[in-house]
């Protein structure tokens, strides 16, 4: 049965070109190559050197759970079991910076970038807690892992953990 259908199908593709040829019409022109646009290219990801990390990641790490310590006391609902589980993690990933740190001689700061003290003094003021606590959390959770994103390949120690803290500052929406 089959070669009846491939020769069947055989004889249509025949019919098909030998009916264009035969009426003398020509086929239609096929659009230029320029014509077809390649799709956009992704945005160029620059390397960005450890040190610069390790002082990014050590402030973002700082600033959750000092963010969490705020959700804890005035978060309801979503936010408090949200700052909880972040506590939890980013205690642990402050031991591992910590460590890693003494390591490649690069002590993590305890002091925290006027970017990160204004989000927390907003956090302390805010009538709608919940509401801007979740939005900073999606917020720093993009920037870490955009951060992460941009080491070189060999260096990207713990992306995991910033891509699950990004998952569920989303799955909160």
């Amino acid at each position: 049965m089959k070669p009846a259908i491939l020769s069947g199908g055989a004889a249509l593709i025949a019919l098909l070109a030998s009916s264009s040829c035969s009426t003398g019409e020509t086929p239609p022109a096929r659009p230029a190559a320029a014509a077809i646009r390649p799709p956009p290219a992704a945005p160029a990801i620059v390397a960005m050197p450890s040190s610069l990390y390790f002082r990014q990641a050590t402030a973002i790490d700082l600033f959750q759970l000092r963010a969490a310590d705020i959700a804890l006391q005035r978060g309801s609902g979503s936010a408090r079991s949200f700052a909880l589980e972040s506590r939890r993690q980013h205690q642990a990933i402050s031991a591992q910076m910590a460590f890693a740190g003494r390591y490649l001689d690069m002590l993590p700061s305890r002091d925290l970038p006027a970017e990160y003290q204004q989000m927390l003094a907003t956090l302390l003021s805010t009538g709608d807690f919940n509401t801007v606590y979740l939005a900073q959390q999606r917020r720093i959770g993009e920037q870490a892992a955009g951060d992460a994103q941009a080491l070189p390949h060999p260096e990207r120690v713990g992306l995991h953990t910033v891509a699950g803290a990004v998952g569920q500052a989303h799955a909160l929406d």
